[in-house]
């Protein structure tokens, strides 16, 4: 097996045909979440709280530490993140969707055909990237 490292893009996207037979349909190209931008989007979204409560049977305060997470701002950040770019058609005019984190957005709440194509893909990438980490295993 080889494996190619370039170090400008660490996580490169994958493309993904809507019709394989037919690529003027359009595409989709992909990255998995990896580590590093999982970390920055759960530190952005993700704020620790902390509240102060009477406990009814010791009738004391107590502290209560809790991870408050803003569920959209992620969905926008993983979003944009997934989707790199895209070419896709408009149905009616035949123009190009713009791919802007707003128009991923709209696509992923808005179109189920479009969220369950990206995230069959999504999920595909992630098989293709688990059977080469046990490659990589088995050569070590």
């Amino acid at each position: 097996m080889k494996i190619a490292i370039a170090l400008e893009d660490l996580n490169p996207a994958v493309r993904f045909y809507f019709d394989d037979d037919n690529r003027e349909s359009g595409w989709v190209e992909l990255r998995a979440l990896n580590g590093g931008a999982a970390d920055d989007i759960n530190k952005k979204w993700s704020k620790k709280k902390v509240e102060y409560r009477v406990n009814p049977q010791t009738r004391r305060n107590e502290r209560i530490e809790f991870v408050e997470v803003d569920a959209d701002g992620a969905f926008r950040e993983v979003t944009d993140y997934n989707i790199a770019d895209w070419n896709i058609p408009d149905a009616k005019t035949g123009e190009p969707i713009p791919c802007t984190t707003d128009m991923k957005v709209t696509l992923m709440r808005g179109s189920p055909e479009f969220a369950q194509f990206v995230t069959k893909s999504l999920d595909t990438l992630r098989v293709d990237e688990a059977a080469v980490a046990v490659e990589v295993e088995k050569n070590s």
